[in-house]
């Protein structure tokens, strides 16, 4: 288990994950979907979540809990074989809290 900052599992990765969607077959879908791509590409691989923001919407700066699926800054990544569950503090210490209860 480790932990993952919206910075690194979201804002670092949107260039590429905005290509990955809009780019197939050698070309883009549209020239607007080229040009943000270039915007994106242009404010470098360590991007603010306004920068990308002025360019796309919000929704490519969302970072959710599988738990609770709120917005949150870090996660934890938790590994169960190839899958991996992200939870965000509050659900960790739901979870704690009712780990406790059970024991005592």
């Amino acid at each position: 288990m480790h932990v993952v900052s919206r910075q690194e599992g979201v804002l670092n990765v949107v260039a590429k994950k905005y290509k990955d969607q809009q780019y197939y077959q050698g070309r883009w879908s549209n020239k607007t979907d080229e040009a943000k791509y270039n915007k994106l590409v242009k404010v470098g691989n360590t991007p603010t979540k306004d920068q990308i923001e002025h360019i796309l919407n919000h929704s490519w700066t969302e970072y959710l809990c599988d738990e609770c699926h709120k917005d949150a800054d870090a996660l934890v990544a938790l590994r169960d074989g190839k899958k991996v569950i992200k939870v965000c503090r509050n659900c960790l210490n739901s979870a704690l809290k009712l780990l406790n209860k059970e024991i005592k």
